[in-house]
């Protein structure tokens, strides 16, 4: 008898916290998460498992971060304004965040006055903390959106009804069978031609839809040249991280430029 057995994630929203979202560039309410790894047998499991480690979602942007707990000193049960949050949560948030609060008024009012590097630590920051998204998507081929899921449908219905459907408008002859396999198996072949291309446009969806907007909305503010952008992602290039190739200067400079952010 087979058992099937082994572990799967967890995962169970403790509340709503404030904390400074890099992405966002400001302090933002976020959804606190735990983490954990259960035992399942035939994929049913009791309890929350193992913990395996705590994230905060950006309820704006909708971003996902590492959290450590012990920032916090309560987690409020319901989403209520981030000023709040801030003081039933973070209590001390502006005196932590105190530096990087001014580097951002800095960037608002004043983007002339940062130095080389910050302003090129403040453009490829947004890059590094989407890599782990677009590691994350580009490694699994299982990653993929419901127009290549309908292919995929399609590539598996198709041949049964184009061999059907030859069946039953050809007229009876010795080589009707044939006629009919034939027709299935090129609506197969179309099928999962189709399916591959189709996977191809997802993850170039990915990029455009989840990716492009979000650095958009980020870098708005330091309205960065095409020098810079290309300049940073030569960087995770070297570092050869997929960014660096699923995302062009081009893209990124065309949306920023037509971005209602700026």
């Amino acid at each position: 008898m087979l058992i099937v057995w082994g572990r799967k994630k967890t995962s169970r929203v403790l509340g709503y916290v404030a904390d400074f979202c890099f992405l966002c560039r400001g302090p933002r309410a976020f959804k606190l998460i735990r983490n954990g790894s259960v035992g399942h047998v035939y994929y049913i499991s009791f309890g929350e498992g193992k913990l395996v480690g705590y994230e905060r979602t950006c309820t704006e942007c909708g971003e996902r971060f590492a959290a450590d707990i012990t920032t916090y000193s309560n987690v409020a049960e319901a989403l209520v304004p981030v000023d709040e949050l801030k003081h039933s949560t973070y209590p001390n948030f502006d005196s932590v965040m105190q530096e990087r609060i001014e580097l951002e008024k800095r960037v608002q009012k004043s983007p002339d006055s940062l130095s080389a590097s910050e302003r090129y630590a403040l453009i490829k920051a947004p890059f590094l903390l989407l890599a782990s998204k677009v590691e994350t998507q580009f490694s699994s081929p299982t990653k993929t959106d419901w127009r290549t899921g309908l292919a995929l449908f399609a590539a598996i219905v198709l041949p049964f009804l184009a061999g059907f459907a030859v069946c039953q408008l050809e007229s009876p002859s010795p080589d009707r069978v044939d006629h009919c396999l034939i027709a299935a198996g090129a609506a197969f072949f179309v099928g999962i031609a189709f399916t591959a291309w189709q996977i191809v446009l997802s993850n170039r969806r990915f990029i455009s839809r989840e990716v492009v907007p979000v650095l958009a909305k980020s870098l708005a503010p330091l309205h960065p040249s095409e020098a810079e952008i290309t300049n940073v992602l030569d960087e995770l290039k070297r570092l050869r991280l997929k960014m660096a190739s699923k995302l062009t200067t081009a893209e990124l400079y065309k949306f920023l430029q037509n971005s209602p952010y700026r």
